[in-house]
């Protein structure tokens, strides 16, 4: 429903930025398996295919902003997405000078337990 509200901006030419998380698996599909049991499993979302830009310094090199985030520092780089004339940010913990369970903070959307949540809020 965001992304209709960051649409509706660009239509209307109401100034807009919108900030979010870049998760990396997002929600879960579901299939049946052979006993006809619905099971839920993950694919990563193809970045490099998708209509995203990391966004870089005049180096090259990825913005990164430190959070302190369940007493560690967490590195995020933001990604930009282009919604008609309305500009998108997403968050996004993936990387690898982050301790591993920061690295998948962004992992699943509704994923996680309640500290998960509490942490992804802390970012965005």
């Amino acid at each position: 429903m965001a992304g209709d509200h960051l649409k509706s901006a660009s239509d209307l030419g109401v100034p807009m930025v919108g900030v979010g998380l870049l998760y990396r698996q997002g929600y879960f599909h579901q299939r049946l398996n052979r006993d006809g049991w619905q099971e839920d499993f993950y694919i990563d979302n193809p970045f490099e295919q998708m209509p995203l830009e990391l966004m870089k310094n005049e180096q090259g090199e990825p913005i990164v902003i430190e959070i302190l985030v369940r007493q560690r520092t967490v590195k995020v780089q933001i990604w930009k997405v282009q919604i008609g004339r309305v500009d998108l940010y997403l968050l996004d913990t993936d990387r690898y000078d982050n301790d591993p369970i920061d690295r998948w903070l962004m992992g699943h959307l509704y994923g996680g337990n309640q500290e998960t949540r509490i942490a992804q809020e802390v970012v965005c």
